[in-house]
């Protein structure tokens, strides 16, 4: 209906974002049929973690601060951030949001490890499978890609197939919403370290107010658990849920 009424889209594009919509659910956390995927995350956020405790140099930069990884420290004033409920407001001051961190979760290993999974990175993954695109292995020491969004349930979350020489743009853009959320049980041997992220599916990549491509929203959350009580925190599960509007904007 958005290209009928505003164009640029010929009859191969709009069969082929019909058959993508048709794949897409809505999924809350815990869906078995995202099993696979949650143990392919398993084992890719243990290896990125391990690559950067290999190389703390580069990513461990803040002296009063070493055992925070500099993504997280550069990511603590951007989007809104909940630490065991407190909630830090977008915007809000970076150093307030690390010192909330550092009472939430109490070893240096620890503070490494969930600092070096709870910022944008986190979310890398999950971005190439609903862009459809090869995920460079290179922060976790590989120099070669993988096609993620193939894993069974890839098909699951929003998503755009493009043809070679398709210039319509990734699924989603315009504004983004962005959480942070970290949960420590009371025993202080469990993280619980979600990240969400509320986005605009896009029919085309044009975002001229005039002739909008928008279909609706998109809101993505990925929720990892760490086991705090191993000398190098692990990575024990992975899970996501995905929510969008069925109502069409135009």
């Amino acid at each position: 209906m958005n290209i009928a009424v505003f164009g640029d889209g010929n009859e191969e594009y709009v069969a082929r974002l019909a058959n993508d919509m048709k794949k897409w659910c809505m999924f809350t956390m815990g869906d078995q049929r995202l099993d696979e995927m949650g143990e392919r995350f398993v084992d890719h956020q243990n290896k990125f973690v391990k690559y950067k405790l290999d190389n703390q140099k580069e990513h461990f930069t803040d002296d009063k601060r070493p055992d925070l990884n500099g993504q997280f420290l550069r990511d603590a004033g951007r989007g809104d951030w909940y630490i065991n409920g407190v909630h830090f407001k977008s915007g809000s001051k970076a150093d307030d949001v690390a010192q909330e961190f550092l009472r939430a979760v109490k070893t240096p290993n620890g503070r490494k490890v969930v600092s070096t999974l709870l910022n944008q990175d986190f979310f890398a993954d999950v971005q190439s499978i609903i862009v459809k695109k090869p995920m460079p292995l290179a922060d976790i020491g590989r120099d070669e890609e993988e096609h993620i969004y193939a894993i069974k349930g890839g098909d699951m979350f929003v998503h755009k197939t493009q043809a070679e020489n398709d210039e319509a743009g990734e699924i989603v853009g315009g504004d983004t919403r962005i959480e942070f959320k970290l949960d420590v049980s009371e025993d202080g041997n469990t993280a619980y370290l979600t990240m969400f992220v509320g986005e605009r599916p896009l029919v085309a990549s044009s975002l001229d107010a005039d002739n909008p491509r928008q279909i609706g929203s998109v809101s993505v959350a990925i929720m990892s658990t760490v086991d705090l009580t191993k000398d190098i925190p692990e990575v024990t599960n992975v899970t996501f849920a995905q929510h969008f509007t069925e109502k069409v904007d135009l």
